[in-house]
């Protein structure tokens, strides 16, 4: 078992692995680009979670502003960014479950496992444009 200061040494030095390799323009592999887009849609969701409780706000002032935000969502961008979203929650929580597996099965086949959640997500995204379009 890790102790926390193990665990801060090996995340500097993935990172400091990651800077290194991409600064030299090296590829990552599935995993690195697994690590880094992680990283990057549990941004995004709390990006969204703000911009959500501020569209939210609108409520507040009055049945007219809120049916005008309503209404501006209705718009082919914030469409794509439905999309977007949907695929960012998949990923992440997809990707999630693989590095619990990851941690209880060693043995488990890496690659394979991220490019499922990879496959899955986007999958499950074109499947869905139909229903949000």
């Amino acid at each position: 078992m890790m102790t926390n200061a193990h665990a801060k040494h090996v995340n500097r030095s993935v990172i400091r692995r990651f800077v290194k390799r991409t600064a030299k323009r090296q590829w990552l592999g599935v995993e690195g680009c697994a690590w880094v887009l992680h990283r990057l849609t549990g941004l995004a969701l709390v990006a969204f979670l703000l911009v959500h409780l501020y569209t939210l706000g609108s409520v507040q002032g009055g049945e007219a502003a809120f049916d005008q935000a309503m209404k501006a969502l209705q718009r082919p961008l914030p469409k794509i960014g439905e999309l977007l979203l949907l695929w960012a929650i998949l990923f992440h929580g997809l990707n999630g479950l693989r590095l619990i597996l990851v941690n209880i099965l060693p043995r488990i086949n890496h690659k394979i496992m991220a490019y499922a959640v990879l496959a899955v997500s986007v999958a499950v995204v074109f499947i869905s444009i139909p229903a949000i379009f």
